[in-house]
């Protein structure tokens, strides 16, 4: 999730803002080779390589999600468990990311998932749209966020 967060999230953030400024941010940074990573992304697109693998990790995951369910019931069966705790927060990232299309064709899983960001539990959890990162870009235009 780290991977296209960053590629569609932070950088996009990163880049828009003034070299010198930036500059100045990461002097702070205490991992001189993330904050160089930074740096370095400050100047360009997403990484298209790095973007495809973490898809098809997703992917991999959404059919193992889908795979573990029975229709209306949660991930270990009938009640509300700690797997789902677990995976409620890739759930609500693939839907921030404009990913949520990866869960087309899942029909038992797209319910999971309707059902699980409808928790009032998952819902109090969630940043506040006014704190959330806007997804930027092609991504943006892609999914009409």
């Amino acid at each position: 999730m780290r991977i296209a967060s960053f590629q569609l999230l932070y950088r996009p953030l990163i880049a828009a803002l003034p070299r010198e400024a930036l500059r100045a941010r990461l002097t702070r940074h205490p991992d001189p080779q993330r904050a160089q990573a930074f740096m370095e992304a400050a100047g360009g697109q997403p990484d298209a390589s790095a973007l495809a693998g973490a898809l098809e990790r997703f992917g991999r995951i959404v059919r193992r999600v889908d795979a573990a369910l029975q229709p209306g019931a949660w991930l270990v069966g009938d009640a509300f468990s700690l797997a789902d705790v677990a995976m409620a927060p890739f759930a609500e990232r693939l839907e921030h990311l404009g990913l949520d299309n990866l869960w087309d064709g899942y029909s038992v899983a797209q319910d999971w998932v309707r059902r699980i960001l409808a928790r009032a539990s998952v819902l109090a959890a969630r940043a506040p749209q006014e704190h959330r990162f806007p997804l930027a870009g092609a991504a943006a235009e892609r999914t009409g966020r």
